[in-house]
């Protein structure tokens, strides 16, 4: 499905490229005769199988009526007197202007202002514009089209929020104009959080074709990675839109030496708060941190990358590590404080483990911090516990997990029956919904930082975000008898079973971990 054209005839426009930037291209394909598309033959409009610039179009749109142009001539598509041609580009000729009207799916309907609909029905070599009956789902398959898009600016979707400036992910440090593009959208309201409390920034009110902008300063936020939430809304059409940014002037964000509620009675064991060179191989020898599965099973639908490599995921700055997924380099992180040989760090009960991040929510994000007994590098077939702290799943809007919370859950890998999953044991499957977590801040995974923390019990394995009790469940058989290591991804897509898309962020996402500790001992 074509979302560009499904969204332009609900809201009534066409899709825009950015403002300023290369034009949108796209090949325009019926549905009756799906290999032939349609294109300009000395200043004849035809309908072909061929390719090239004679067949590439772009679409202008003003005041709800659309033009379309060739990308080889210049001309505009134009009905006359039912025949389709192409000719030298006239604002004011009417019978340049066409709309656009869904049929269904990505299917449209161009209907011409001055006749009919766009059609091939007679075979003619070239369309017309004669039809006078609009196409339908069931008949009229020659009146209906396609616009794929084949190159330029990636278009703007109608009814969805994109910022054209700064870029996603990018870094600011002072007050910024942030430039927007939402077409079929009216007005855009702008937050986020600083610390633990909610900021209301400003509304911005769109102009005729959904661009407008607003002056941010990020005075009042921290150093390091910032979200702000942009949420749209128009007549029919609603959006929200995630923009993490980098600020690189602030404060140093607060901290604390008091001992977690989970770590009561403990001592510290282990602890990154990433402020010197990374430590990372591809399977763990000479480093802290293995950038792969032991024992196999790397799961995300984006290649956990290695740190030795050209398309390396990991950064380190300012006091965080930055795990980068990047669709265009194909590419994502994970680390594991156990090697590929079964050494490593580990920590036996009673231990408690935690660690402090955040993330980009977008199709297919799936950042997690979990923890495994140690036996898991002997092989997939291996009786293990996995203990999910956080799983947390991105992405808004239908057939999104629109999950402000996350999942935690208890896994018995290999221990029961025949070897299967053993579900006699006591567990836990959660959802953390921390908008509304009593006690928390009210904030999001995606919109601030939260530490996320297991205490694995002789009694009880109990769960934490931000010192507050979220869960607990009788420690299992395995959890007791053998040391745990931890795993800190950002995973895209993969075996969670969501798809991934991240074109609306310019192809990337990123989770910043701010530290990760274990505390050991105790009772």
């Amino acid at each position: 499905m074509n979302p560009f054209l499904l969204l332009s005839a609900v809201f009534g426009l066409s899709v825009m490229g950015l403002h300023g930037a290369e034009p949108t291209w796209f090949r325009i394909h019926n549905r009756w005769y799906p290999n032939e598309s349609l294109g300009e033959d000395q200043g004849k409009a035809v309908c072909k199988e061929a390719r090239g610039d004679a067949y590439l179009w772009r679409t202008e749109t003003r005041n709800g009526r659309t033009r379309l142009f060739n990308k080889a001539t210049g001309h505009a598509l134009q009905a006359d007197a039912g025949v389709s041609l192409c000719a030298t580009a006239d604002s004011s000729n009417a019978a340049q202007a066409w709309t656009l009207e869904t049929v269904s799916g990505p299917w449209v309907g161009l209907r011409s202002n001055a006749s009919g609909w766009l059609n091939i029905e007679h075979r003619l070599g070239g369309p017309e514009s004669d039809m006078t009956v609009k196409p339908t789902e069931q008949d009229r398959w020659s009146g209906q089209w396609e616009l794929l898009y084949a190159g330029g600016s990636r278009p703007l979707v109608p009814g969805r929020i994109s910022v054209t400036s700064p870029a996603y992910g990018g870094d600011i440090a002072s007050a910024t104009t942030i430039e927007l593009a939402a077409p079929g959208l009216k007005q855009i309201a702008v937050s986020g959080w600083a610390e633990g409390k909610k900021v209301d920034l400003t509304s911005v009110a769109l102009d005729a074709e959904g661009r407008g902008h607003f002056r941010f300063d990020p005075s009042a936020f921290p150093k390091g990675p910032l979200t702000l939430k942009l949420q749209g809304s128009g007549d029919v059409a609603k959006d929200i839109c995630y923009l993490q940014l980098y600020h690189t002037a602030g404060k140093a964000r607060a901290t604390t030496d008091k001992l977690p509620p989970g770590a009561e009675g403990m001592k510290l064991a282990f602890s990154d708060e990433f402020d010197k060179p990374l430590s990372i191989s591809r399977d763990g020898k000479g480093a802290t941190y293995a950038a792969h599965k032991p024992g196999g099973g790397d799961f995300s639908g984006i290649p956990f990358s290695d740190f030795e490599g050209a398309s390396n995921p990991f950064s380190q700055r300012d006091g965080f590590l930055r795990i980068r997924a990047d669709e265009t380099k194909n590419s994502t992180g994970l680390l594991s404080s156990l090697r590929m040989d079964g050494t490593g760090f580990t920590a036996k009960a009673p231990c408690y483990f935690e660690c402090r991040f955040i993330a980009q929510t977008a199709p297919g994000t799936w950042p997690a911090f979990w923890i495994m007994t140690a036996d898991t590098w002997k092989g997939m077939k291996t009786p293990v516990d996995e203990l999910d702290v956080i799983e947390a799943y991105g992405g808004e809007g239908p057939g999104q997990p629109n999950a402000p919370g996350y999942e935690i859950t208890s896994h018995y890998w290999n221990q029961g029956p025949d070897g299967a999953k053993d579900t006699s044991q006591p567990g836990l499957h959660k959802q953390v919904l921390l908008p509304t977590l009593p006690g928390a801040s009210g904030a999001s995974w995606y919109e601030d930082f939260h530490t996320y923390g297991v205490k694995v019990g002789l009694d009880d394995t109990i769960y934490y975000c931000d010192g507050i009790e979220v869960g607990r469940h009788p420690t299992a058989k395995l959890s007791r008898e053998q040391p745990f290591f931890f795993f800190i991804n950002l995973a895209i897509g993969g075996t969670s079973g969501w798809k991934k898309d991240l074109s609306r962020y310019g192809g990337i996402a990123d989770m910043y971990v701010d530290f990760v500790k274990v505390y050991h001992g105790g009772k």
